[in-house]
């Protein structure tokens, strides 16, 4: 259909309302054919199951549907960066916001439109950890260095905060037979960062996953009230054979800032620590890091100074 013409089709509508229902809602559908028997996969999404086109869609229960996302979605006046933020800021879980974005809810009203699901997987957690930033940027400094451990479904994650002023950095690793790197014979290092004014361009080389990893990030710091500059270590083994969508990213994140830190007195002594966790050279991780050649620089200066 139309992306533009989203208040033309009944179908659509249908979809609209279990879209912006908070609860799974019984339904029925009547198909133009049967459905391909696979499974799709994607970098941002979860696998999809069988599929076929709909002709028609009946819903077998009342949708329950949340006052205030039926007052945000009523609001033809308000932006779709608006909506998403004070769906967020209400305690909306970041995937129920990117279907309500996904299916055309939010937006002023003649620019809502259908959005691919992986941009408004994306969309949701970039805006939601900018907001966050923004509030995390007036907390005092982190007085010392923490390193968070996780790893799930062969993603192995250490997580390194520095004391300083917020800056973000994701380096990710993804080694022969994993999900992204299907052939070769040596890991392959990507690396998006930003420094304390935020980034002005897409992070094109990690892509999603860097707002995902970002808005954890962003959660934990926001909690604890403070900022800091943040290193993301990303080693992605050869048992991640299938890509399963950023929300990997997203929860194991959020998963390991759930745990106890360990607490280092110096930054030496937390890459000392780092060196013996990852499995590539320190060397290679060092020579991607824009922080930490950021930080190498200032070290200089205040012993020039």
């Amino acid at each position: 259909m139309n992306v533009k013409k989203t208040y033309e089709n009944k179908l659509l509508a249908t979809g609209q309302e279990i879209a912006m229902a908070a609860k799974p809602v019984d339904a029925e559908a009547v198909l133009e054919k049967e459905p391909k028997i696979r499974i799709e996969f994607d970098n941002h999404a979860q696998p999809m199951g069988p599929t076929a086109p709909v002709k028609k869609i009946f819903l077998a229960s009342e949708p329950s549907i949340p006052r205030k996302v039926d007052s945000i979605v009523s609001d033809t006046d308000l932006k779709a960066e608006e909506g998403l933020a004070d769906l967020y800021y209400n305690g909306f879980s970041v995937n129920y916001i990117n279907r309500l974005l996904s299916s055309g809810l939010l937006g002023v009203s003649r620019d809502r439109k259908l959005v691919p699901t992986r941009w408004a997987i994306t969309a949701t957690d970039e805006v939601s950890s900018k907001l966050l930033v923004e509030k995390v940027k007036d907390y005092p400094q982190l007085g010392e260095y923490l390193i968070f451990k996780e790893s799930y479904l062969d993603n192995h994650f250490i997580i390194l905060m520095i004391p300083g002023a917020w800056s973000f950095e994701q380096l990710e690793a993804w080694y022969p037979g994993s999900a992204w790197l299907a052939l070769g014979y040596e890991p392959v290092i990507v690396q998006d960062h930003e420094f304390y004014k935020g980034r002005k361009s897409y992070a094109s080389k990690v892509a999603g996953a860097y707002y995902a990893a970002r808005l954890a990030i962003a959660e934990y710091l926001s909690r604890v009230r403070r900022q800091a500059s943040i290193i993301v270590f990303r080693e992605v083994h050869p048992g991640y054979i299938l890509p399963l969508g950023v929300w990997v990213i997203r929860e194991t994140v959020r998963n390991a800032v759930r745990k106890k830190p360990l607490k280092f007195t110096s930054l030496e002594e937390a890459i000392q620590y780092i060196k013996n966790n990852l499995q590539i050279p320190w060397k290679e991780w060092e020579k991607a890091s824009q922080i930490l050649k950021f930080l190498g620089t200032q070290k200089t200066i205040d012993r020039f100074l």
